[in-house]
């Protein structure tokens, strides 16, 4: 009787377990990459997950003090000799201007994973790392951390490699 109840009980646990794993691949993750507070804006990049696969990178620019407009949303190139190269993806994103809790003065874009690799792929650039850069109608740029991509993460904020 006690085989039956144990029997019973590991896989009562087991169907619990694969309905979890089963009900949280289905939700959609905004997970946060970089974070840049500057003294005018806030500067975030973050990585949208669905089924856990990256789907895209959502670039969200706040302004709590004074509304300013974003002109150009662009990925500057790095290679291993710190030498750059711009690539302007204004024309390839999906824009909304935002009202949010924490200020009146919010832009928001988002460009796919496909798209953005992409875009880095069609440039003949050989880089090892990048970051992306918004540039407002008067001219301040605001730049996130750098960033790299990997086969097994896709994309991550790189390292210094500096401690203590």
């Amino acid at each position: 009787m006690e085989d039956v109840i144990t029997y019973i009980v590991v896989f009562g646990l087991g169907f619990i377990l694969v309905g979890i794993y089963l009900f949280g691949k289905e939700k959609k993750r905004v997970l946060p990459l970089s974070k840049q507070m500057y003294s005018d804006a806030i500067f975030t990049i973050s990585v949208v997950k669905e089924q856990r696969k990256v789907s895209g990178i959502n670039m969200a620019l706040k302004f709590p003090k004074k509304a300013q407009t974003v002109q150009h949303l662009i990925i500057e190139l790095v290679n291993t000799k710190k030498e750059t190269s711009v690539v302007n993806i204004t024309d390839s994103i999906t824009r909304s201007d935002i009202k949010g809790a924490e200020g009146p003065f919010d832009y928001e874009a988002y460009i796919s994973f496909v798209t953005f690799k992409k875009l880095l792929e069609e440039h003949s650039f050989p880089f090892e790392s990048f970051r992306i850069i918004a540039e407002t109608l008067e001219g301040k740029k605001y730049k996130s951390h750098y960033l790299g991509l990997h086969n097994w993460w896709n994309i991550l904020k790189l390292d210094s490699g500096t401690y203590n």
